[in-house]
């Protein structure tokens, strides 16, 4: 076996099955660097910006659907993550009282 890497793509000589085109998105660092980028988006805005991307990508290109259901897995998760964060921090911010008279 022998491997060639160019920008975005490895190219995998197979004894077994020739040559094979393997796209960055099917490696694991890729999907490393999603769920990363997902578990640190901070407000709902950047959150919901990534998965924009995500699913423009998902649309585009080909993936393992156990990748894909991983990845909206945790979007989810971290979407609940971050409205339970506001609900929490509106729960607890003091709202100024008007002052009875």
């Amino acid at each position: 076996m022998r491997f060639e890497q160019w920008a975005n793509v490895l190219f995998v000589h197979r004894k077994d099955r020739g040559g094979q085109f393997i796209s960055y998105r099917n490696l694991i660092h890729w999907l490393e660097a999603c769920v990363q980028a997902i578990r640190t988006c901070k407000t709902h805005q950047a959150l919901q910006e990534f998965g924009q991307l995500l699913k423009t990508k998902i649309e585009r290109f080909t993936y393992a659907a156990d990748a894909i259901a991983y990845l909206r897995r945790l979007w989810q998760q971290r979407k609940a993550q971050l409205d339970l964060d506001l609900n929490l921090r509106s729960f607890y911010t003091p709202n100024p009282c008007p002052n009875p008279q």
